[in-house]
């Protein structure tokens, strides 16, 4: 169903159930399961690190075969790298082998003390950040990998009566792997340090929401969403419970739509992606349907994607509560960090810029016929509105400061939003936040700086109102930024 949208996501509820529901699996279908069937295994830290220790069994069976087969004859010339006699052979890669598995229990201490410093300073959700980083899952690989290589040709050295056999090309490729993980061992140090960096850590949650918005909010010259509000599906109308608790990860939508389709009804989802649900909850209704049959739950059950965390692919609002999160936590007494925390704002204002300026994921799925199939209640604009400034009116609602940048972000993204209905959001969150900072605020200079910022607000709303409504130019606008600017 090619006028589907439909997204690939990550989720890590039971793949068994997706050859019990008794459904074949056809072409997306199969896909969408290999994506998630390699999503399991690849969200685990252990992945990389195991893949590259299968590489490094694989390349000791590799180059045994070519010592066996061709001899070392061709290394009697480098003899400053090659040792042999089996004793010396023994004693180099028995040294390689004890280094490296020291230097990876060293790493992976390093890796426990970082996680224990970033869980206290930005949050244990961050955790997953850290732990997802393809650099650090790479270090532990390598230098474990080196350790199984050596072990596994340290094993073919033979030196008894007069069979005496030196794998000399395995000994020039372990020395090499040494000289590897000493220069991982650099890049290691270099990248802890500047990785949990707050700059390089709040960019990584933003390049994940920046994603993340970019794949559910469509550009508007290439939208084709439906705007038509779908309130209601046709009677009798049968409920659909979920058969285990966890949060939403992912939606298949095509899955349902196909499944609508097939029962010729209409499926009403009630949860998104983010929402966590208790065992025997309702999560979909379907109609028309006098009682939901053991098939049709299973098949619901399937397309949803269950697990005991929420995750960024499909709700925006997770990046979003993790970037507010590391903000409060700047601004509390213990730590009194407003420059994170406006660093945060500015990050949260580049992601609700762009979503203010694209076409949020659609209400209504519908099959090749037009006939909606599907109705669900995806964020909006003002769902991430709210994550991002309520819980940082409430936190960060007395230190001017912060309140000066909050209205500054607010006037940036305001002039960028194409619904009214967005606009006025964004203006009501700021009023709210002057109002609150207003009864708080004691010296004047900094009542004055309030005054002009809201005052600035104001302006551009009433100006971008206007020119929503085709009443206005947009070079007023610019005028009322190079005023502030000014200011």
């Amino acid at each position: 169903m090619k006028n589907i949208r439909f997204d690939i996501h990550r989720g890590s509820q039971n793949l068994t159930q997706l050859w019990r529901s008794g459904e074949k699996l056809k072409g997306k279908g199969i896909k969408f399961f290999l994506k998630r069937l390699w999503y399991r295994f690849t969200i685990n830290y252990w992945f990389l690190p195991a893949l590259i220790l299968l590489g490094a069994v694989l390349l000791s069976f590799l180059t045994l075969f070519i010592d066996d087969r061709y001899g070392s004859g061709w290394a009697t010339q480098w003899r400053w790298i090659y040792s042999h006699e089996p004793a010396g052979a023994r004693a180099m890669l028995s040294t390689v082998a004890g280094s490296m598995i020291t230097v990876a229990g060293v790493v992976f201490s390093i890796t426990i003390v970082v996680l224990t410093l970033a869980s206290n300073q930005f949050g244990p959700r961050l955790i997953r950040n850290f732990m997802l980083n393809k650099g650090n899952q790479l270090v532990l690989g390598v230098f474990t990998a080196t350790y199984l290589y050596c072990l596994l040709i340290l094993r073919r050295i033979q030196a008894v009566d007069n069979i005496t056999f030196v794998p000399s090309l395995s000994l020039v490729t372990a020395i090499l792997l040494a000289i590897l993980s000493i220069a991982v061992l650099i890049y290691y140090i270099h990248h802890v340090t500047t990785f949990m960096q707050v700059e390089n850590v709040l960019n990584s949650v933003s390049r994940e929401l920046h994603g993340t918005l970019e794949r559910l909010f469509t550009d508007r010259e290439n939208s084709s969403a439906d705007g038509r509000e779908i309130t209601t599906i046709t009677a009798p109308i049968c409920t659909i419970p979920i058969s285990q608790s966890g949060y939403i990860q992912a939606v298949d939508h095509q899955s349902l739509v196909r499944l609508a389709y097939h029962r010729s009804g209409q499926l009403e989802l009630l949860y998104r992606p983010g929402c966590y649900l208790v065992a025997g909850a309702t999560v979909a209704r379907f109609g028309p349907c006098a009682e939901a049959d053991d098939e049709l739950v299973t098949a619901v059950n399937t397309a949803l994607l269950l697990g005991s965390h929420p995750t960024p692919e499909q709700d925006p609002e997770f990046a979003v509560r993790q970037l507010v999160e590391v903000a409060v936590r700047a601004l509390s007494r213990g730590v009194n960090d407003p420059f994170t925390a406006m660093t945060c704002i500015d990050r949260i204002a580049t992601a609700l810029a762009i979503a203010a300026s694209r076409v949020p994921p659609p209400t209504a799925y519908r099959d090749n016929d037009g006939q909606v199939r599907l109705i669900d209640y995806p964020v909006t604009f003002a769902d991430l509105a709210k994550a991002a400034y309520s819980p940082l009116r409430r936190y960060g609602g007395e230190q001017i400061t912060v309140v000066l940048k909050l209205l500054e972000s607010l006037a940036m993204i305001l002039p960028l939003t194409y619904q009214e209905r967005d606009q006025q959001v964004l203006y009501e969150h700021g009023t709210l936040i002057y109002e609150r900072c207003l009864a708080r605020v004691e010296q004047d200079q900094d009542r004055r700086e309030l005054d002009n910022c809201y005052r600035i607000l104001k302006k551009l709303n009433d100006a971008h109102h206007r020119m929503l409504q085709g009443r206005w130019n947009c070079s007023n606008l610019s005028k009322i930024f190079n005023r502030k600017r000014r200011m």
